[in-house]
């Protein structure tokens, strides 16, 4: 009996945990099985072909949020040129919403309801004895009288018992791809829109088997392991011991997490400052500091401690910082929600993620959606359009402000020169002015469109022409130092006002002076010229910028050369007995 698990991935560097997990306890059992992926971007007949090639006697389709339509549309034309197949649903949209894809999705014979590594063999088992599979548990089986869900939502006890999802065979096919890893399930809170609530308590992998797997995954030289741990930092004898090990791992592996700020003690923070740069990355889910939406949601923030633990480690600035809100939960209006907004903003995180509320199948907020007055989408991403506190117009207006926000701030690539657009623009208030670049960004017909890095460059420029000469001045001077801190090379500045051959015989003699830059970039060494001036570019600006990038303050006059390393993104303030800056008149 053929069997196959197919995953639509939302791109190509991400790789599917599930498939891996359910395809190793499958072999476990006795049962070979092979896994296919694709993802939604690629066309639905070409991978109908590609599947149809195999013929398989069983598909099993990992179906979430980003593929459900492309999944069952999948499922739909297997089941016309393989009618003797049969087809599978998992994954959390099938699992929350087993009984009306059976009822109105005649393609798909089973859906697998929570986690598959047990409820899948013992599927396929009884498919191989000629029997239906009618009363396996956990699967979701159509009958004559309508849907048995055979006992509902499965989960793995021990998680000690599942075999490790990954294999050396694998590991050339994942290259330059995400791993994502899981060393527990479930989560200890109750958020009314998460899925996770639907079942309770959290289940971990002992740790010693967790350094095992991690150990396999360091040598074979992956770049990035995605933790999918909904709290990582919930069993301090747990998460404490796998951060120490692989703190102390010489590896270049980087490791992601999802945490709750404010559990971290003062300890945990003062030794996670002195983890080596790049090692860990922190997702952190803020969510909504209004107190009402919190108390609506089941949800409890620490603000002042989750905004010290913040501080510090972005002090330490050793550890990517992704912090999280989400827009239209219940009893947040835009005020609150600009609250909210500032003061996240306020930590500077490396990334802001803002997040539009979606009404998941089987979740509490969605069966309270009349509560609250919600509209929202019917098919997925079920994202809310409307409630009691946020009217649609309100809604579609934070839409537009996020698609900005994206392409400014969490770009990354801009931050110096937002920080003074806030400051000197909108009076320190970061919301009041996102909404006024948004507002004018809506104006100029550039919403709804893709802009490179350096488009966006352009478009901030020609947002400046709203200023005074003096900040005009500023903003395209600020616009240079981001220009030549890009370490990918993305920005080019070709707009800016840049020195071009002033001071062309001094940089000249400075490059050449191996001693002298290296009081400033140690390493430093003359190569070639072509090299030089793409590695280590020298500036000289209008103003004194360090002491507005390091005190927040413009001075008015001052002109001052920089020397940058872009290997590093970092700068160097040129004294002026090795760089005089003279009056070239």
């Amino acid at each position: 009996m053929k069997v196959l698990l197919i995953g639509l991935n939302a791109k190509y560097i991400h790789s599917s945990l599930a498939l891996y997990s359910i395809q190793a306890a499958c072999q476990a059992a006795g049962q070979p099985v092979e896994t296919l992926e694709y993802t939604i971007n690629q066309d639905l007949l070409h991978i109908l072909a590609d599947i149809a090639g195999h013929r398989p006697a069983v598909a099993g389709i990992a179906c979430y949020i980003w593929n459900r339509e492309m999944v069952l549309n999948l499922a739909a034309a297997l089941k016309k040129v393989l009618p003797d197949i049969s087809i599978v649903l998992g994954g959390p949209e099938a699992s929350g919403d087993a009984a009306a894809i059976l009822r109105n999705q005649p393609a798909v014979d089973f859906v697998v309801q929570g986690e598959g590594e047990t409820s899948f063999p013992e599927l396929l088992a009884t498919l191989a004895q000629g029997r239906t599979g009618r009363d396996v548990g956990g699967v979701a089986v159509r009958r004559d009288d309508g849907v048995a869900l055979n006992g509902g939502v499965r989960v793995v006890d021990n998680l000690d018992d599942l075999p490790f999802a990954y294999r050396e065979d694998m590991m050339p096919g994942l290259a330059n791809r995400i791993i994502y890893y899981e060393s527990s399930r479930g989560c200890p809170f109750d958020c009314s829109y998460c899925v996770s609530s639907l079942t309770r308590g959290v289940r971990h992998r002992s740790v010693a088997k967790v350094k095992e797997e991690l150990r396999f995954l360091m040598a074979q030289g992956v770049k990035q392991v995605k933790f999918v741990d909904r709290t990582f930092n919930v069993l301090p004898d747990h998460y404490r011991e796998i951060w120490r090990f692989l703190a102390a791992a010489d590896t270049e592996t980087n490791f992601h997490f999802e945490i709750v700020a404010d559990l971290l003690t003062p300890a945990e923070v003062e030794w996670l400052a002195q983890v080596s740069p790049g090692r860990f990355q922190f997702e952190i889910g803020v969510q909504s500091l209004c107190e009402p939406t919190l108390k609506a949601i089941g949800r409890n923030n620490t603000w002042d401690r989750l905004r010290d633990n913040v501080r510090k480690l972005q002090r330490a600035g050793n550890i990517h910082l992704h912090l999280d809100l989400i827009i239209g939960l219940p009893e947040e209006d835009l005020e609150s929600f600009r609250d909210s907004f500032n003061a996240v903003y306020s930590l500077q995180p490396a990334m802001l993620q803002l997040g539009f509320l979606k009404l998941l199948p089987g979740t509490r907020i969605r069966r309270d959606a009349a509560q609250h007055g919600y509209i929202w989408l019917d098919h997925t991403p079920y994202e809310i359009l409307a409630n009691h506190q946020l009217p649609y117009p309100a809604v579609r207006r934070l839409k537009l402000l996020e698609e900005v926000f994206n392409q400014t701030y969490n770009s990354g690539r801009f931050s110096r020169v937002l920080a003074f657009l806030v400051k000197f623009r909108a009076n320190g208030n970061a919301f009041d002015f996102y909404q006024t670049l948004t507002d004018w960004w809506e104006r100029e017909g550039l919403v709804g469109r893709a802009h490179s890095p350096e488009g966006v460059l352009s478009r901030l420029l020609e947002y400046s022409e709203q200023s005074s000469p003096e900040q005009k001045l500023r903003i395209g001077e600020l616009l240079k130092f981001e220009t030549l801190l890009d370490e990918a090379g993305a920005l080019k500045g070709e707009k800016l006002d840049w020195n071009k051959t002033r001071w062309e015989r001094q940089k000249a003699d400075l490059w050449r002076n191996e001693e002298k830059l290296c009081r400033y970039v140690p390493d430093y060494r003359f190569s070639n010229w072509r090299d030089v001036k793409r590695n280590f570019p020298l500036e000289v600006f209008c103003f004194n910028l360090p002491q507005w990038l390091d005190h927040g303050e413009w001075p008015e006059s001052g002109p001052t050369a920089l020397l940058f390393d872009r290997r590093r993104a970092a700068w160097h303030c040129l004294d002026r007995q090795d760089f005089l800056v003279e009056d070239e008149s």
